[in-house]
């Protein structure tokens, strides 16, 4: 019985033990470990490799790898345990609020092992509480919460920056269960060389044990590969791994926290927003890394493309309930569209009746011979339009619910499923459409911004420079996109062009009294947290931005209602981003800057800041340049040039986005090979299965076939002991025999080959 350790659970490989006939109980040496996979990329094809260095009994350390052995063990620390009669996480008519609203009431769900749950839901619905009442942050006013007794639990926030003083590597490393087992292996070492004899025996045992499960573990060095690998694979450099995390900005510090949850092999993995501040080919990874993970996933996402290739079962929580929906995106699609065409059914049924029961009452109301029956039915007419109005705060109402339904039926319709279309799944009944506005600016020239022959970069050695000779032009009204692949230096020339950068070389003209905004995901960690959400958009709005401006803004970005009146100290990564992008908007600009100002948002959102955006570089003349990796939003933007940054040059040029300008194959050599390595892996891994398959049911055909020879020769020796001494008979039936015993060999030839392919 041999066990391979995989990241997220454990994959254990039983074989049978078969042996030729007369031994059934022969069995084999267990297969050499499997070699890992070519890609560097693929955390699911490692096996564990011996450690090639022992740790030091005496608390020496065996390497540098291991500077992990300060760090407290990770993951959630307060998770609710219980009986879950089998079920991974078990949530029992769970409700959840916060302040004096009801999120959601008599939720329940049975999470069981390997399944992959996708949590939608509009912005506030209860998304986020509901992970963090599984991982125990908070108490649920009723039901019950429960988790596996032995079940490890990785938590993914919105907001998981590491911002650590160590290197990056050293950071993520110290997640992995071996860096846990060399920890407790020092520390071990440390107490016998430190303590008395009374305590020596128990120190050395945990001492085995800890290097027991290092070694069990391939090591610090296999941690080490899965730990380099995540990071590669969310689009850090090699030359990234030895620096500072706190070097980092907040998005890629995002980043290293989620190869940090990726790498604790985890069996049951919640994920909050995991796509926010990836680049296409980290996210096509991150895609390709769920659909491989063995373990149980809840996963709450906006990003309609994650979901679908992710997800096994959908939950959906809106209007304070969840609906559950097992069979994936398809069935969550399928089964949605005929919800809502029942819930308009049902409400078209009650303006029927209360129509009708209106119409009775009028005619029948001022007639003593009706009063009674009229009395009867108005009664009748209040509770129908109570029952009506508990609906339409359900569902949003008869017109919400037509919108909704004709957006669904185009996404059932939709052969080719875009992200873009099928995002459209995601804009849940009862979310109202949203605007946004932005204050006119201050007239300006018609070319505002030109960089003539300019180099871009940290360092002010032009030798050292992320992009040479660029020749840009911004003129008034252009709303541009910045596309280019990750680390290409998109955000470098934002931050230059925006006059947070010093020009390296070349230069930069642009007139003295143009006003410039520049946003970023970093300026949420700046807010005051003792204000709430209005009181800051207020504080750093112009004078004449009222509170029903400063609301709308708000609102159209998903803070709404009571959330706006919120201490920002009490609001979620993502909240405080939208509320820094709001304050954004309202400041007066003629040129406006931002770097993934789409992170955070759901669809209607998302929607809502790039309509206002086209609408006010239109009708103003102002100015937006952009980086995001959002194509949902690009494309709502309606952009007029396109900067493309890559291979240290910048060109920009008058035309809107193509067609493959968000495939991940386009924007780097390196994802290319990366794809054309994983489209290699599935197809192996196919071809595999397809002989696993035809392997097992050839073992039962054997099988059975084994048993008929063997009941075979037993027959012929019976004949045989019945021939006495006729010697051709015996001659004859010993030549049926020997025919038989030959092809038993045979086929027990063939059962050991077949066993061997399976093992391997």
């Amino acid at each position: 019985r041999t066990t391979f350790s995989l990241p997220g659970a454990m994959l254990t490989s039983a074989r049978p033990t078969h042996a030729r006939r007369g031994d059934w109980s022969r069995a084999r040496a267990p297969p050499e470990p499997r070699r890992p996979c070519r890609s560097q990329t693929c955390l699911r094809h490692l096996a564990p490799a011996p450690s090639r260095r022992r740790a030091d009994v005496g608390g020496i350390r065996a390497s540098s790898s291991t500077r992990v052995a300060e760090e407290a063990s990770p993951g959630p620390s307060d998770v609710p345990r219980g009986n879950t009669e089998g079920a991974v996480l078990l949530l029992s008519d769970v409700e959840m609020t916060r302040g004096p609203n009801t999120l959601f009431t008599a939720t329940s769900l049975r999470l069981m092992p390997k399944q992959r749950w996708g949590v939608v839901g509009p912005n506030g619905a209860g998304k986020t509480t509901l992970l963090r009442a599984v991982v125990g942050e908070l108490a649920p006013c009723g039901g019950r919460v429960a988790v596996g007794a032995a079940v490890r639990v990785a938590y993914l926030r919105q907001s998981a920056v590491a911002a650590s003083p160590r290197s990056l590597l050293d950071e993520v490393l110290m997640s992995t269960a071996a860096a846990r087992a060399q920890r407790e292996l020092d520390a071990a070492a440390q107490r016998l060389q430190s303590g008395g004899d009374s305590s020596r025996s128990k120190d050395m045992a945990s001492m085995t044990e800890a290097q027991e499960r290092l070694v069990a573990l391939g090591g610090l060095e296999r941690a080490t590969r899965q730990a380099e690998q995540a990071l590669e694979g969310l689009g850090f450099a090699a030359s990234d791994l030895q620096r500072p995390c706190s070097s980092f900005s907040g998005g890629w510090q995002m980043r290293a926290g989620l190869a940090k949850v990726l790498v604790q092999e985890a069996q049951l993995l919640l994920l909050d927003e995991p796509s926010n501040h990836l680049d296409v080919s980290a996210r096509a990874w991150l895609m390709d890394y769920l659909q491989r993970y063995d373990g149980a996933l809840l996963l709450v996402s906006h990003d309609a493309g994650l979901l679908q290739s992710a997800c096994t079962h959908v939950a959906e929580i809106a209007g304070g309930q969840m609906r559950t929906y097992a069979g994936g995106w398809a069935t969550f699609q399928r089964m949605r569209t005929e919800r809502l065409k029942q819930q308009l059914a049902e409400l078209e049924a009650l303006d029927r009746d209360i129509a009708d029961a209106n119409a009775f009452i009028e005619r029948f109301g001022a007639k003593a011979t009706k009063a009674a029956a009229a009395q009867s039915r108005k009664k009748a007419m209040q509770k129908l339009m109570a029952k009506r109005e508990e609906l339409c705060q359900a569902s949003g109402g008869r017109d919400a619910l037509l919108g909704a339904l004709k957006k669904a039926e185009a996404v059932d319709g939709t052969a080719s499923s875009s992200d873009d279309t099928q995002e459209d799944a995601l804009t849940l009944v009862g979310a109202r459409k949203m605007s946004l506005q932005l204050p006119k600016p201050v007239r300006s020239p018609l070319v505002q911004i030109e960089m003539l022959g300019a180099s871009v970069g940290y360092s002010m050695d032009a030798g050292a420079a992320i992009l040479a000779d660029v020749h840009l032009k911004l003129t008034r009204g252009s709303r541009v996109a910045l596309l280019g692949p990750n680390g290409a230096g998109k955000t470098t020339l934002l931050r230059t062009l925006a006059g947070q950068l010093p020009l390296v070389a070349g230069r930069q003209e642009l007139p003295e009294d143009l006003v410039l905004k520049f946003f970023t995901q970093d300026l949420a960690q700046t807010l005051p947290l003792d204000a709430t959400a209005l009181q800051y958009v207020l504080d750093t709005s112009p004078d004449s931005t009222g509170a029903t401006a400063a609301r709308a803004a708000l609102g159209a970005l998903g803070i709404s209602g009571d959330s706006a009146m919120r201490p920002i100290s009490v609001l979620s990564g993502g909240e405080k981003a939208r509320v820094s992008l709001a304050a954004f908007v309202l400041q007066p600009a003629a040129v406006l800057f931002l770097d993934e100002p789409s992170n955070h948002l759901d669809p209607p959102a998302i929607r809502a800041l790039a309509r206002g955006l086209t609408d006010w570089s239109r009708s103003t003349g102002g100015t937006v340049v952009v980086s995001s990796h959002s194509e949902t939003f690009m494309q709502a933007l309606d952009v007029t040039h396109v900067v493309r940054v890559g291979d240290g040059r910048a060109t920009i040029s008058e035309e809107g986005l193509r067609q493959n300008d968000y495939a991940a194959r386009d924007l780097s050599k390196r994802v290319d090979a990366v794809d054309e390595d994983q489209k290699e892996r599935a197809e192996e891994a196919k071809e595999q299965r397809k002989q696993q398959v035809k392997a097992r049911k050839r073992l039962e055909s054997l099988q059975r076939s084994l048993e008929k020879a063997e009941v075979s020769c037993a027959a012929l020796d019976e004949q045989m002991a019945g021939a006495g001494t006729d010697l051709p008979k015996l001659q004859e039936l010993q030549a049926q025999k020997d025919d038989m015993l030959a092809k038993i060999d045979s086929m027990y030839e063939e059962w050991e080959e077949l066993e061997e392919m399976l093992e391997g």
